[in-house]
């Protein structure tokens, strides 16, 4: 199963704060990088998962998210925040979005994605590159196993 897949089967769960475990837990692999483009990534993404452990109120989770909207570099860190008090109807389309373009921007982040970027050129060819595409899909077999690990607990 995709990681979208695994993402979107959560939606339906009674505890929506299994599903913003799951995707911390995948978006703190790319905080990294996140981070270096701003800082504020970081507190985007603990407030996320102080919600889920029950530690941080909807109002801290609502003001974070008015800065987080304009924050560089913070999609991944963000999408946790808004699945949490976004708009309902925008929900499913963040948790797919988050769950297609997470396993890429890990493997571009990556050595071996930034030295394929160098050589191989514009993003929009990697879906012709085998190598590259069978590493995109171990980053996301990685990613599906943490949100099985979290979804377990």
């Amino acid at each position: 199963m995709r990681l979208e897949e695994k993402l979107v089967s959560l939606l339906g769960k009674d505890d929506q704060k299994l599903l913003v475990r799951a995707m911390c837990a995948c978006a703190r692999r790319q905080l990294p990088h996140a981070k270096q483009i701003d800082p504020f990534n970081a507190t985007i993404l603990e407030t996320a998962e102080a919600w889920a452990a029950g530690t941080s109120p909807l109002e801290k989770v609502r003001e974070v998210l008015k800065r987080a909207e304009n924050t560089r570099g913070g999609m991944f860190p963000t999408t946790c925040v808004r699945v949490i008090v976004g708009p309902d109807a925008e929900r499913e389309d963040d948790v797919r979005v988050f769950g297609k373009q997470l396993p890429t921007a890990l493997w571009m982040a990556s050595e071996a994605g930034k030295r394929w970027a160098a050589k191989a050129g514009p993003l929009a060819q990697v879906g012709k590159e085998p190598a590259a595409m069978a590493q995109i899909a171990a980053v996301e077999e990685e990613l599906c196993a943490l949100v099985d690990r979290a979804r377990d607990g």
